[in-house]
């Protein structure tokens, strides 16, 4: 008995192992599970998931398309076909037919509705530009082009615009580059007859634009284009190219340009310079110059090839003289001037002021610029304010 116990329970363990490993099956006869992939495979008429493993004949999930309304994504016109397109929801297969040119089998708009070869009830002849050539600027504003179709009958109106890139060669390290350029282009693609399209300046270079009928493709105008490069303004001018100044005196140097002014003297311990503007500087004399003048330098656009550079010699003397003239540069654009001389404790001198009228005004070319006369001998003076009021009436006034 003994021995029976034992060795039923190793043959249900080793039966059991079986059962687990093969499913009750030799590993020949387990089923085979097809493996399929994850997009559409299709045709003509269906589409379905093709298997991927090695079982390629096997399909799932096969349907017949589900198309959409055709759609005509091309028209056809009396020398190209046209095409029309319908779309499957599911796969997004296309069913694509290509349409006849007009005046071919299929085609309305002639006499014979039979199916057989018609005649359109429409002729173009021509189509006529309101300009021909077309010279422009790089940064100019878009020009207007307005062409009109010739013909008789109900003919087709639209007309496609085309303006063409320039194709260039370069060569970068040793090789070739082909770079396409485009000089200038158009503010649509397919206009109507009489309707205006826009032409805007890109790049310089030469070009043409390709008007063609959509009605009768042999029907064409060009328009050649030029563009030219941009041009760079870059002035510079001073009020003065030499000048004398007293000892001790402070005198504004005018400047008009189209940049920023970069100013420099050759000798700050003769002629110093305050308040550096665009519209001028301040030229205070220090000392005498002797035989050698001091150069005043203002220069715009520095390093470039639009750089310029304009001087102005300035010769300091010596002198007892007590009158002076001040200027005043108003950049500003202030309004309302008065000018306020202080004393020696710094007490308001005079109250309210002079008034820098027109009878103070010099120059109005160099913004605004004011002479103001003053003998240091009636009184001696340490500080010269002027006070005025901006574009929102706030007060402002000089430090000195």
């Amino acid at each position: 008995m003994k021995k029976r116990n034992i060795i039923l329970p190793l043959c249900l363990l080793f039966t059991l192992g079986g059962c687990i490993k093969y499913n009750g099956l030799p590993p020949e006869e387990v089923e085979h599970q097809h493996e399929y992939a994850s997009t559409y495979s299709f045709d003509e008429k269906e589409h379905w998931f093709a298997a991927t493993c090695e079982h390629l004949e096997q399909r799932k999930g096969v349907q017949e398309h589900s198309f959409g309304d055709y759609v005509v994504t091309q028209e056809p016109t009396l020398a190209k076909e046209g095409l029309k397109v319908r779309t499957c929801s599911i796969c997004n297969y296309k069913d694509e037919v290509v349409l006849p040119k007009l005046g071919e089998e299929g085609q309305q708009g002639g006499n014979d509705q039979g199916g057989g070869q018609t005649t359109p009830e429409w002729t173009i002849t021509g189509i006529n530009l309101n300009r021909d050539n077309i010279e422009l600027t790089v940064g100019d504003n878009p020009i207007s082009v307005v062409p009109t179709i010739v013909g008789e009958g109900k003919f087709p109106t639209s007309l496609n615009v085309k303006c063409d890139d320039v194709t260039t060669i370069e060569t970068v390290d040793g090789e070739e580059v082909t770079k396409t350029v485009k000089i200038a282009e158009v503010s649509s693609n397919v206009v109507e007859s009489g309707s205006a399209f826009t032409v805007r300046p890109i790049a310089a270079g030469n070009t043409k634009i390709t008007v063609t009928s959509v009605g009768k493709t042999d029907v064409s105008e060009e328009i050649n284009v030029v563009v030219n490069p941009k041009i760079e303004i870059h002035e510079l001018t001073l009020s003065e190219s030499s000048l004398e100044m007293n000892k001790g005196s402070i005198r504004v140097l005018g400047c008009e340009s189209t940049d920023n002014v970069t100013w420099t003297t050759s000798d700050d311990s003769i002629v110093a310079l305050e308040n550096k503007t665009n519209s001028g500087v301040w030229l205070k004399s220090l000392k005498a110059s002797g035989d050698t003048p001091v150069t005043i330098t203002a220069t715009i656009c520095a390093g470039t090839e639009y750089e310029a550079v304009k001087t102005c010699l300035v010769t300091v003397i010596s002198t007892d003289q007590t009158i002076f003239d001040y200027y005043f540069i108003n950049n500003l654009g202030l309004k309302d001037l008065h000018l306020y001389m202080w004393g020696e404790c710094g007490t308001n001198a005079d109250w309210p002021g002079v008034s820098m009228g027109e009878s103070t005004f010099k120059d109005k070319s160099y913004n605004d610029i004011y002479k103001i006369t003053i003998d240091t001998d009636v009184k001696p003076y340490e500080k010269i304010i002027i006070s005025g009021k901006d574009y929102n009436d706030e007060f402002l006034q000089t430090n000195d």
